[in-house]
Protein backbone atom coordinates (compact mmCIF):
# COMPACT_ATOMS: atom_id res chain seq x y z
CA UNK A 1 0.00 0.00 0.00
CA UNK A 2 1.34 3.67 -0.98
CA UNK A 3 2.12 5.64 1.84
CA UNK A 4 -0.09 9.30 2.29
CA UNK A 5 2.30 11.90 2.43
CA UNK A 6 1.14 15.48 3.69
CA UNK A 7 0.33 18.18 1.86
CA UNK A 8 3.40 19.90 2.85
CA UNK A 9 5.85 16.93 0.91
CA UNK A 10 6.57 16.85 -2.78
CA UNK A 11 5.78 13.91 -4.29
CA UNK A 12 8.68 11.01 -5.07
CA UNK A 13 10.66 11.36 -8.68
CA UNK A 14 9.85 7.82 -9.23
CA UNK A 15 5.94 6.37 -9.29
CA UNK A 16 6.86 2.88 -10.20
CA UNK A 17 9.64 0.10 -9.93
CA UNK A 18 9.83 -3.11 -11.41
CA UNK A 19 12.10 -6.13 -10.10
CA UNK A 20 12.62 -9.93 -12.13
CA UNK A 21 11.36 -12.75 -10.00
CA UNK A 22 15.19 -13.46 -10.00
CA UNK A 23 16.40 -10.34 -7.83
CA UNK A 24 12.85 -11.38 -5.76
CA UNK A 25 14.52 -14.97 -5.01
CA UNK A 26 18.15 -13.12 -4.77
CA UNK A 27 16.90 -10.15 -2.10
CA UNK A 28 15.03 -12.41 -0.35
CA UNK A 29 17.89 -15.27 0.06
CA UNK A 30 20.55 -12.48 0.99
CA UNK A 31 18.19 -11.15 3.52
CA UNK A 32 17.29 -14.38 5.52
CA UNK A 33 21.13 -15.31 5.60
CA UNK A 34 21.10 -13.60 9.11
CA UNK A 35 18.17 -12.65 11.65
CA UNK A 36 20.82 -10.55 13.65
CA UNK A 37 22.62 -8.20 11.41
CA UNK A 38 21.38 -6.13 8.26
CA UNK A 39 22.35 -6.84 5.35
CA UNK A 40 23.06 -4.66 1.97
CA UNK A 41 23.48 -4.16 -1.74
CA UNK A 42 23.28 -2.52 -4.97
CA UNK A 43 20.44 -2.06 -7.36
CA UNK A 44 21.56 -2.90 -11.01
CA UNK A 45 19.06 -2.04 -14.31
CA UNK A 46 17.78 1.30 -15.64
CA UNK A 47 15.30 4.10 -15.41
CA UNK A 48 12.36 4.88 -17.84
CA UNK A 49 10.75 7.85 -18.43
CA UNK A 50 7.42 7.40 -20.91
CA UNK A 51 5.69 10.61 -21.71
CA UNK A 52 3.80 8.83 -23.97
CA UNK A 53 1.61 5.98 -21.27
CA UNK A 54 0.41 8.18 -18.59
CA UNK A 55 -1.60 6.52 -15.73
CA UNK A 56 -4.13 9.47 -14.26
CA UNK A 57 -2.60 12.40 -15.86
CA UNK A 58 1.09 11.49 -14.24
CA UNK A 59 3.89 10.48 -16.66
CA UNK A 60 5.29 6.93 -15.86
CA UNK A 61 8.72 7.61 -14.14
CA UNK A 62 10.19 3.65 -13.41
CA UNK A 63 12.79 1.83 -12.36
CA UNK A 64 13.41 -1.71 -13.70
CA UNK A 65 15.96 -3.92 -11.65
CA UNK A 66 17.16 -6.47 -13.15
CA UNK A 67 20.29 -7.75 -11.27
CA UNK A 68 22.14 -6.72 -8.01
CA UNK A 69 25.59 -6.68 -6.60
CA UNK A 70 25.75 -8.51 -3.02
CA UNK A 71 27.85 -6.04 -1.05
CA UNK A 72 30.50 -6.92 1.76
CA UNK A 73 29.83 -6.26 5.50
CA UNK A 74 32.93 -4.07 6.87
CA UNK A 75 30.77 -3.84 10.15
CA UNK A 76 27.85 -5.81 11.36
CA UNK A 77 25.08 -4.04 13.20
CA UNK A 78 21.38 -5.04 13.77
CA UNK A 79 20.03 -1.81 12.65
CA UNK A 80 21.92 -0.12 10.33
CA UNK A 81 24.81 -0.42 6.82
CA UNK A 82 27.10 1.58 5.43
CA UNK A 83 28.20 1.34 1.91
CA UNK A 84 31.52 2.77 0.94
CA UNK A 85 32.50 3.96 -2.64
CA UNK A 86 35.10 1.10 -3.70
CA UNK A 87 32.03 -0.94 -3.31
CA UNK A 88 30.00 1.84 -5.60
CA UNK A 89 32.91 1.29 -8.06
CA UNK A 90 33.13 -2.35 -8.11
CA UNK A 91 29.12 -2.28 -8.77
CA UNK A 92 29.48 0.55 -11.64
CA UNK A 93 32.09 -1.90 -13.59
CA UNK A 94 29.78 -4.96 -12.91
CA UNK A 95 26.72 -2.72 -14.24
CA UNK A 96 29.20 -1.87 -17.30
CA UNK A 97 29.72 -5.66 -17.94
CA UNK A 98 25.87 -6.13 -18.28
CA UNK A 99 25.79 -3.50 -20.48
CA UNK A 100 28.08 -4.73 -23.03
CA UNK A 101 26.13 -8.68 -22.73
CA UNK A 102 22.87 -7.25 -23.34
CA UNK A 103 23.61 -4.45 -25.60
CA UNK A 104 21.70 -1.82 -23.54
CA UNK A 105 22.27 1.10 -21.20
CA UNK A 106 22.88 -0.50 -17.34
CA UNK A 107 23.67 1.75 -14.31
CA UNK A 108 23.63 1.19 -10.49
CA UNK A 109 19.80 2.75 -9.80
CA UNK A 110 19.61 2.02 -5.97
CA UNK A 111 20.25 0.09 -2.88
CA UNK A 112 18.52 -2.56 -0.60
CA UNK A 113 18.63 -3.88 2.59
CA UNK A 114 17.26 -5.89 5.37
CA UNK A 115 15.01 -5.10 8.27
CA UNK A 116 15.41 -8.41 10.39
CA UNK A 117 12.97 -8.55 13.40
CA UNK A 118 11.18 -5.11 12.48
CA UNK A 119 8.86 -3.37 9.84
CA UNK A 120 9.79 -2.46 6.68
CA UNK A 121 9.42 1.24 7.04
CA UNK A 122 12.49 3.38 6.48
CA UNK A 123 14.17 3.95 9.85
CA UNK A 124 15.42 8.04 9.93
CA UNK A 125 18.90 7.11 9.12
CA UNK A 126 17.60 5.10 6.09
CA UNK A 127 15.72 8.58 4.92
CA UNK A 128 18.83 10.56 5.14
CA UNK A 129 21.13 8.04 3.14
CA UNK A 130 18.29 7.80 0.87
CA UNK A 131 18.43 11.66 0.66
CA UNK A 132 21.61 12.23 -0.02
CA UNK A 133 21.79 9.10 -2.92
CA UNK A 134 19.36 11.57 -4.30
CA UNK A 135 21.49 14.23 -4.51
CA UNK A 136 23.43 12.35 -6.80
CA UNK A 137 20.64 11.21 -9.05
CA UNK A 138 16.80 11.63 -8.03
CA UNK A 139 15.73 8.37 -9.34
CA UNK A 140 18.09 6.71 -6.78
CA UNK A 141 15.86 4.06 -5.02
CA UNK A 142 15.89 2.31 -1.41
CA UNK A 143 14.29 -1.13 -1.20
CA UNK A 144 13.84 -2.71 2.47
CA UNK A 145 13.41 -6.23 2.75
CA UNK A 146 11.50 -6.98 6.06
CA UNK A 147 11.56 -11.28 7.37
CA UNK A 148 11.94 -13.13 10.26
CA UNK A 149 8.77 -10.88 11.84
CA UNK A 150 6.20 -13.28 13.41
CA UNK A 151 2.31 -12.82 12.56
CA UNK A 152 -0.28 -13.61 15.05
CA UNK A 153 -0.98 -16.86 12.98
CA UNK A 154 2.68 -17.89 13.63
CA UNK A 155 3.66 -17.79 10.11
CA UNK A 156 6.72 -15.64 8.88
CA UNK A 157 6.01 -13.30 5.79
CA UNK A 158 8.71 -11.14 4.05
CA UNK A 159 7.99 -7.97 2.78
CA UNK A 160 9.80 -5.91 -0.17
CA UNK A 161 8.97 -1.95 0.55
CA UNK A 162 10.00 0.71 -2.01
CA UNK A 163 11.50 3.75 -0.88
CA UNK A 164 12.40 7.51 -1.84
CA UNK A 165 13.01 10.57 0.16
CA UNK A 166 10.67 13.94 -0.51
CA UNK A 167 11.59 17.13 0.81
CA UNK A 168 9.13 20.13 2.17
CA UNK A 169 7.80 22.23 0.13
CA UNK A 170 7.67 24.82 2.66
CA UNK A 171 10.19 25.60 5.24
CA UNK A 172 11.38 22.95 7.62
CA UNK A 173 8.73 23.62 11.06
CA UNK A 174 8.05 21.85 14.33
CA UNK A 175 5.44 19.83 13.99
CA UNK A 176 2.35 19.92 16.91
CA UNK A 177 1.63 16.46 15.76
CA UNK A 178 2.08 13.87 18.86
CA UNK A 179 1.32 10.76 16.63
CA UNK A 180 5.13 11.18 15.34
CA UNK A 181 7.85 9.15 16.88
CA UNK A 182 11.10 10.35 18.12
CA UNK A 183 12.62 9.97 14.81
CA UNK A 184 10.21 10.87 12.26
CA UNK A 185 9.82 14.29 14.04
CA UNK A 186 13.40 15.16 14.35
CA UNK A 187 13.28 14.55 10.04
CA UNK A 188 10.23 16.57 9.29
CA UNK A 189 12.07 19.64 11.52
CA UNK A 190 14.58 18.91 8.92
CA UNK A 191 12.24 19.22 6.11
CA UNK A 192 12.12 15.71 4.97
CA UNK A 193 9.73 12.38 5.03
CA UNK A 194 9.57 9.46 2.69
CA UNK A 195 7.30 7.74 0.09
CA UNK A 196 6.35 4.48 -0.55
CA UNK A 197 7.11 3.42 -4.05
CA UNK A 198 5.05 0.20 -6.14
CA UNK A 199 6.98 -2.78 -6.46
CA UNK A 200 5.94 -4.98 -9.34
CA UNK A 201 7.35 -8.35 -10.07
CA UNK A 202 7.21 -8.75 -13.66
CA UNK A 203 8.07 -12.02 -15.41
CA UNK A 204 8.60 -10.57 -18.24
CA UNK A 205 11.26 -8.13 -18.05
CA UNK A 206 14.88 -8.35 -19.96
CA UNK A 207 17.06 -9.77 -17.38
CA UNK A 208 20.31 -10.67 -16.83
CA UNK A 209 20.63 -14.73 -17.66
CA UNK A 210 23.42 -14.77 -15.08
CA UNK A 211 21.37 -13.06 -12.43
CA UNK A 212 21.06 -16.23 -10.19
CA UNK A 213 24.29 -16.93 -9.87
CA UNK A 214 24.27 -13.91 -7.76
CA UNK A 215 22.74 -16.59 -4.99
CA UNK A 216 26.44 -17.84 -5.03
CA UNK A 217 28.02 -14.24 -4.53
CA UNK A 218 25.96 -14.13 -1.24
CA UNK A 219 27.31 -17.41 0.16
CA UNK A 220 30.42 -15.99 -0.82
CA UNK A 221 30.25 -12.87 0.64
CA UNK A 222 28.87 -14.61 4.03
CA UNK A 223 31.90 -16.69 4.23
CA UNK A 224 34.57 -13.75 3.53
CA UNK A 225 32.47 -12.11 6.83
CA UNK A 226 33.19 -14.87 8.59
CA UNK A 227 36.89 -15.28 8.20
CA UNK A 228 37.71 -11.90 8.09
CA UNK A 229 36.04 -12.29 11.65
CA UNK A 230 37.66 -14.88 12.78
CA UNK A 231 41.46 -14.05 12.25
CA UNK A 232 40.32 -10.80 13.50
CA UNK A 233 39.41 -12.78 17.06
CA UNK A 234 42.15 -14.87 16.30
CA UNK A 235 44.78 -11.65 16.32
CA UNK A 236 43.51 -10.92 19.83
CA UNK A 237 44.25 -13.94 21.37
Amino acid sequence: MKRRLPEEYEEPHLNRVRITPDVQIILTSHALTTANEEIMGLLLGSFCEDREKQHRGTIIRETEVISVSVLRRMEKSPDRVEINSEQLTEAQAEAERLSSQLKRTINVVGWYHSHPNITAPPSFVDVRTQASYQQLDRSFVGLIVSCFNKSPDRTQRVRILAFQAVKSISSPKESMDTSLDNEYEVLHREGLSYATIPVLVDPYLLVDHNCLSRVCDVEEKMMEEETEAYERYSQRG
